[in-house]
């Protein structure tokens, strides 16, 4: 018994229509497609001879007939990318420190990959170089991942460093007796 195509790669969704072919003792082949039993070890599925598969991977299909198996593979891809993921989520820094961002595409079929080396990476402030974000200056910042279409966002909070040098104010007052001074002090990183 064999079985045809062989080794197929294909994307997530597509479909392969296999063929079984038998062949006696004597060299003769014929054509069973229509009364073989095809049987996928994976994801996807079979309706009569036609595998459709959707989840990535490499996976063997066998064609039974009258006791004798043939055996081939199929790799599947992932498809198109339908959905962008970016972590962290809402990641707190403190100012001077840096993160590194990671972007995952999925396709229809809940196929992941990583694009974080492919995705372009931007930020509404601080600075972003390549997939690294740094920031400075205290705020909240928007980090955007692109990719073939597809955008994943999220927010990084940027909180002050330790303070290095503390300002009083008002300074050197000179009050009388009893009278009230409100003094603010700001910190700087």
């Amino acid at each position: 018994l064999s079985i045809a195509p062989i080794d197929r790669v294909i994307t997530a969704g597509d479909s392969v229509e296999y063929h079984a072919t038998a062949t006696d003792m004597y060299g003769n082949n014929w054509g069973v497609t229509d009364a073989a039993v095809f049987i996928a070890n994976g994801a996807g599925s079979f309706v009569g001879s036609t595998f459709t598969g959707t989840i990535t991977g490499t996976y063997t299909i066998n064609a039974v007939y009258e006791g004798q198996t043939a055996a081939t593979t199929v790799i599947i891809n992932h498809a198109a990318p339908t959905k962008l993921s970016i972590l962290p989520i809402n990641a707190v820094l403190t100012a001077g420190s840096s993160i590194d961002y990671h972007a995952t595409a999925a396709d229809t079929w809940g196929n992941t990959w990583d694009v974080s080396d492919v995705a372009t990476f931007t930020s509404s402030g601080g600075d972003m170089n390549g997939k690294r974000f740094c920031g400075t200056i205290a705020d909240t910042y928007v980090i955007q991942a692109v990719y073939e279409g597809n955008i994943g966002t999220t927010a990084v909070i940027i909180t002050p460093a330790a303070p290095i040098a503390l300002i009083i104010h008002p300074e050197d007052m000179t009050i009388t007796a009893g009278n009230i001074v409100e003094y603010h002090v700001t910190a700087t990183d």
